[in-house]
């Protein structure tokens, strides 16, 4: 997988579910952790992409290297260990009352070395664990 866009995987992810979820496509918006490749081989870290059905299957479409794979393949090679899907209509309601784009999950939040997640951080219930 080339990075293009590093580091931009939350907020490219967002844009991309809002305007095609939001537009009556079946597409979600996924905050996971996966095991780094190339330069961070190995380490564990935080990772937005979108999901969307086509011809009966799922695909994921990655922000940071713009490329589209097959569901299953993409979490297997990215070694997806933890995963939360979104609506796009909870992503634009979480992006807004929460003032951020992810993560907004407090085991993947955790994962990625953010700031404190306060008690009171409406994450739990937000989004569905994806069985893996």
């Amino acid at each position: 997988m080339k990075k293009r866009n590093k580091g931009q995987c939350y907020r490219r992810s967002l844009d991309k579910v809002l305007n095609e979820g939001l537009a009556g496509r079946q597409f979600h918006l996924i905050h996971s952790i996966a095991v780094g490749q190339g330069e961070i081989e190995g380490s564990h870290h935080g990772h937005a992409f979108t999901e969307f059905r086509k011809g009966g299957q799922w695909w994921v479409w990655d922000a940071v290297t713009e490329e589209t794979w097959p569901r299953d393949k993409y979490y297997a090679e990215g070694q997806i260990t933890y995963a939360i899907r979104y609506t796009a209509k909870t992503a634009a309601k979480l992006a807004s009352t929460l003032g951020t784009t992810g993560p907004w999950d407090a085991t993947i939040a955790a994962a990625v070395h953010t700031k404190a997640i306060p008690k009171n951080w409406p994450m739990k219930k937000a989004g569905r664990r994806v069985k893996l």
